[in-house]
């Protein structure tokens, strides 16, 4: 959410739990955890506009699938190295230990830099050809990783560490005004908070040299997801009429096909109906 919301959000996270069981007297004890950036360029922060219903309406219409990038939750009003950001996802499907285990990015973008992709200073070249419409060096990035691997939660710190690495890769600047969090958690202990039943650890992953594959991993899924927060934004109007433009995905994509990133034959056309069609 936004800085100013943590407080509403925490505290409907906790009456959406009390209302969810019979007997409130008896709800076992937790505590939620709320991640923030601060919005306040586009979105009327101090206007405190997030209430306990948006947070339940969150909750409820949580579903499996494919998850909604860009513009959406509290990637509404964030942007990111002179452009509109938002939220990002990527996963990955990891083999170590003799089993196949999921990885999971979720990522507010809302930091200052200059774009890279790549390696390629994307962010430098479309300044000179563009001046950016934000040009507020701080800001904050909140990273949230989940994963079914038994790890404890030393290991677990260990795995939102790696999470870091990806912010140099995008050219994030981290600022003297830069509040960066990254958070992991493991789904494979859990506790109902109706019954209080547990499904506990078996175990946890002794040998951690096979973690290396799942720190790999982290830093490249949080790029990727920091990517998509790009470029699934839209541009955007926010208050007092200030406005923060998209990344100019067309652009972007010729630039990175004349440093060899993307093969020509591979370059985007909107008319293209199948990849074979844009070659």
């Amino acid at each position: 959410t936004n800085t100013f919301s943590v407080g509403t959000v925490y505290d409907a996270i906790v009456r959406h739990a009390v209302q969810s069981v019979e007997d409130p007297r008896k709800l076992r004890w937790f505590s939620p955890t709320v991640g923030e950036t601060y919005d306040g360029g586009l979105n009327d922060a101090a206007g405190l506009h997030v209430k306990a219903e948006h947070v339940f309406e969150a909750i409820e219409r949580a579903v499996e699938g494919s998850v909604l990038e860009g513009n959406v939750g509290a990637g509404t009003g964030t942007s990111a190295c002179g452009f509109k950001a938002g939220i990002g996802t990527a996963s990955r499907i990891v083999e170590t230990s003799g089993k196949r285990w999921t990885l999971a990015a979720l990522v507010q973008s809302n930091f200052g830099g200059e774009l890279v992709i790549q390696g390629v200073p994307v962010g430098r070249i479309l300044k000179k050809e563009r001046p950016p419409s934000v040009t507020n060096p701080d800001g904050s990035i909140m990273v949230v990783l989940g994963t079914d691997v038994p790890l404890s939660s030393r290991q677990l710190g260990r795995l939102a560490k790696r999470g870091t690495w990806a912010l140099p890769r995008v050219g994030a600047e981290g600022s003297h005004g830069s509040g960066d969090y990254f958070i992991a958690f493991s789904t494979t202990y859990r506790q109902n908070l109706r019954s209080g039943q547990t499904r506990g650890i078996a175990y946890f992953m002794e040998d951690e040299s096979r973690l290396n594959p799942l720190f790999r991993a982290t830093v490249d899924m949080v790029e990727e997801a920091i990517l998509n927060s790009f470029f699934k934004a839209e541009t955007m109007k926010g208050r007092d009429d200030r406005v923060v433009e998209a990344i100019p995905i067309d652009r972007v994509i010729e630039i990175l096909t004349d440093y060899r990133v993307i093969p020509p034959r591979m370059m985007y056309k909107p008319s293209c109906k199948a990849l074979k069609d844009c070659a």
